[in-house]
């Protein structure tokens, strides 16, 4: 038998593997800016950064872009980045 969606979804919610709260690009964001706030290197590798913070590359890309338009990150190059800071 086909399982109802009703059922699929109060399934996923009391799963402990998936939460969406911790998928938010709000969270990752806070995250990411604690992570190169607390570096001592100014200069990040994308991938690394995606990898450290168990968050999507794209994801991470699309916070990044939004950065470097108010001018906290710029870009060095593909996936190489360099952080000013908030301050």
């Amino acid at each position: 038998s086909v399982p109802d969606i009703a059922d699929l979804g109060k399934a996923r919610a009391r799963d402990p593997i998936f939460c969406r709260k911790d998928k938010s690009l709000g969270l990752l964001c806070s995250r990411f800016i604690q992570q190169r706030s607390e570096s001592k290197q100014k200069h990040f590798l994308v991938d690394e950064s995606a990898l450290k913070l168990g968050g999507r590359r794209r994801r991470l890309y699309d916070i990044i872009n939004i950065l470097e338009s108010v001018g906290i990150v710029s870009s060095l190059g593909r996936n190489k980045y360099v952080w000013h800071g908030t301050a």
